[in-house]
């Protein structure tokens, strides 16, 4: 692959100065400062995996960025502790709400009454290599607590670390890392405890399933963690339908939250699975010679219910905390992973970041550009419903297992699921040019395109909504097109799927251009007042920044992947969108694209280097 210009870095996507970047870390809102604070997985040199430190950023919006560890290789926490010689891998912020606060310099103990600002949990390791398919290496990973008392400038590592030296000592286990802290009332109900702190920990247990670790975390010292038992009761390689993705062997960066809808509220958790095989499209798809396969995970979320479960004899017995699962899905369909949440008080939304990582391309290639990976950009996620759901297309509402149906008086459902959509505030970067078209019409008996948006930047945003009636198209959607080269994104409605085909998106060899897709499908509703039914609308963003790529669909299904521009796609103005409608099954229906909104030219998050 040809050398790449700078103008290819994505401008609203965080990337990190130089440097390999992986998990989102410790995400969170300090109110003190009125700031908040992103970390990263980082290795500042190389673009290679390694050397796993915390590189940090800080921001007045959760917008704009100020990258601090970006002139220098200076982590914010770097792995120079016996304890975490391995490297300092992924970790959570303490929610300032929970610690006291003030400006005195003393060493953080742990204690609830320790003047400190910003308290950080990280996972410290000291031995490599581990991985879900071989024997985990016992105590390979524990847990260490680091402490900022100006403001997240400069961190201190606890002389209480490492406040876990390593798994429960009698559990066989996959896997052990990435701790999540907070409150959880629903665990408060189960122990007959008030306000308790809870941490998880993540992985499997040797030949039972994946699972998360629960603990309590001491009201008075932080660092004194007791061991409650596992959070789950999974089968290896649990998949309840493709609605759902499979939760495989081993889990990674799990989150805990509850969300609330109109009152109505709804535990869930967001993790990642390992161990979960290629899928199809991706096993047969034909691979560059040179270029290793994808890694298989994904990143999934489950909602369930926290009840009672006894552990232990008659005598001995005790309840422990169980999360009963009730539906689950998929966070994202594509390469997003490793997902980071947190709770912004300022705006009461549950806000998420994760990782896109660059696996279609020659590491060689991440060397020629200096840098490798980057963040999604920052999304919401909250407890969605439809109202006056019947049915989908092709799919019974029974089987779709990402949805919680309710009835309603009606002779309808409420289908609830968890909700992800953009961060509302993105939409301060669209600084650029314009471009809308209303009420076109494209009718499905034959292939149909017409343009939509023309003179395109590298970086824009397209916000699509259209109306289908039957007979739905069998394909609908836009394609992006780059001088000679196509970027085709669409809604599959025969296969009930949403798909990004990149197979024409560049003309080099050396880069995977295999599909990309997830099952999505539209949901068939009853109108209330006259009894008509109709498809809902599907409405589709589109974020293309550089070579990344996000689509969102009617705010419950997300899927980013990479797709490479060439040296001259990046240097070319010939670059448009333009609408289709493909096939069907009569001269009747078709699609009706209601409003399609192009942003160019969106605005650069990064401020300033630190």
């Amino acid at each position: 692959m040809p050398s790449k210009s700078v103008s290819t870095r994505p401008r609203y996507h965080f990337t990190p100065a130089f440097g390999w970047l992986n998990d989102p870390c410790a995400p969170g809102y300090d109110p003190l400062t009125d700031k908040y604070f992103l970390f990263h997985q980082w290795n500042p040199y190389s673009c290679e995996w390694g050397n796993m430190s915390w590189g940090a950023a800080v921001s007045p919006d959760l917008i704009y960025w100020h990258r601090r560890s970006g002139h220098e290789a200076t982590p914010a926490l770097a792995p120079d502790q016996p304890y975490d010689r391995e490297g300092v891998f992924t970790g959570c912020l303490l929610p300032p709400t929970i610690t006291t606060t003030t400006t005195s310099s003393e060493v953080y103990d742990g204690s609830a009454g320790s003047k400190s600002k910003l308290v950080v949990f990280y996972s410290s390791v000291c031995q490599l290599p581990f991985t879900w398919s071989k024997p985990y290496p016992r105590n390979a990973a524990g847990i260490a607590i680091a402490v900022s008392y100006d403001g997240g400038h400069v961190w201190e590592k606890s002389a209480c670390n490492p406040i876990l030296t390593g798994e429960p000592e009698h559990l066989e286990v996959t896997g052990f890392r990435d701790p999540s802290v907070g409150r959880w009332k629903a665990v408060d109900e189960v122990l007959g405890v008030e306000n308790g702190l809870y941490g998880i920990i993540n992985g499997g247990i040797t030949g039972q399933g994946p699972n998360t670790f629960l603990y309590r975390l001491h009201d008075a010292d932080h660092t004194r963690w007791e061991y409650i038992g596992p959070l789950l009761d999974l089968p290896v390689g649990y998949h309840a339908s493709k609605w759902s993705g499979s939760f495989g062997v081993n889990l990674e960066c799990t989150n805990f939250m509850t969300l609330n809808d109109g009152g109505r509220v709804q535990d869930f958790l967001i993790t990642g699975s390992e161990g979960v095989g290629e899928r199809p499209w991706q096993r047969s798809a034909d691979m560059p010679p040179d270029l290793p396969r994808k890694t298989p995970r994904c990143c999934l979320w489950m909602a369930g219910s926290v009840v009672k479960r006894s552990i232990g004899g008659n005598t001995t017995a005790k309840d422990y905390p169980l999360l009963q699962r009730d539906f689950c899905g998929v966070l994202d369909h594509g390469c997003w992973y490793a997902a980071s949440s947190f709770h912004d008080p300022k705006t009461d939304t549950r806000i998420v970041w994760g990782w896109i990582p660059e696996e279609e391309i020659p590491i060689d290639s991440c060397h020629a550009k200096g840098w490798n990976g980057c963040f999604g950009i920052p999304r919401e996620i909250f407890l969605s419903h439809t109202d006056n759901v019947v049915g989908a297309i092709t799919s019974p509402l029974t089987e779709m297992t990402n949805f919680k149906l309710s009835p309603d008086s009606n002779r309808t459902h409420v289908a609830r699921t968890l909700g992800i959509r953009p961060l509302r505030q993105l939409a301060t970067l669209r600084k650029g040019t314009k471009q809308i078209i209303e009420d076109t019409i494209l009718a499905p008996a034959s292939t149909s395109e017409i343009p939509a948006a023309s003179a395109l930047s590298c970086s824009f945003e397209v916000e699509v909504t259209i109306s289908v009636s039957a007979p739905i198209p069998s394909k609908v959607g836009v394609c992006i097109h780059q001088n000679e080269h196509r970027l085709l994104i669409f809604f599959d409605s025969k296969n009930e799927e949403l798909v990004i085909d990149r197979s024409k998106s560049n003309g080099n060899h050396n880069i995977n251009k295999s599909l990309d897709k997830g099952p999505f499908t539209l949901l068939r509703l009853r109108d209330p007042h006259t009894n008509r039914i109709e498809y809902e609308k599907l409405r589709l963003r589109i974020f293309r920044d550089g070579d990344v790529l996000e689509v969102f669909a009617n705010d419950r299904f997300a899927l980013a992947t990479m797709v490479y521009m060439e040296d001259d796609q990046v240097e070319g103005q010939d670059r448009s969108v333009s609408l289709f409608a493909e096939g069907g099954d009569g001269d009747v229906g078709g699609a009706i694209f209601d409003r399609v909104e192009t942003w160019s030219e969106m605005d650069e998050i990064i401020l300033s280097d630190e």
